[in-house]
């Protein structure tokens, strides 16, 4: 697989599925916190990365109401090993950091998130 290639280095494969896109392909990532450094590495390569973020107790509501039945330790790992790596992700993602999520919930559009991303969709 393409992605698994681009993780591991081999980028090829990726820019050729790109190429399939018209040059655009947005690849939505929820990684585990001991892979920035392989996000780090993405971003060195020239990948153009973004953080998407939101407000931390709304994202565990909704992440709940897709999961009733799930322990929300699985999720609460996720969050804190995000948190203790803020300085990382700062280095790797720079400005390019975009709130998706506030209280209510009220989620960004995808016509924002392509505006912000510098994109039209």
């Amino acid at each position: 697989m393409a992605w698994d290639a681009a993780l591991a280095g081999n980028d090829d494969g990726l820019l050729l599925e790109t190429s399939r896109h018209s040059g655009r392909l947005i690849i939505e990532w929820g990684f585990p916190p001991a892979a920035i450094g392989i996000v780090q590495d993405l971003v060195s390569r020239g990948y153009r990365a973004a953080y998407f973020d939101g407000d931390h107790a709304t994202a565990l509501a909704c992440w709940k109401l897709r999961r009733p039945d799930a322990d929300d330790t699985i999720w609460q790992a996720q969050a804190d090993g995000l948190d203790a790596i803020t300085e990382a992700i700062e280095g790797a993602y720079r400005s390019r950091r975009i709130q998706t999520l506030a209280p209510g919930p009220i989620h960004l559009p995808p016509e924002e998130i392509c505006r912000l991303l510098g994109l039209e969709p």
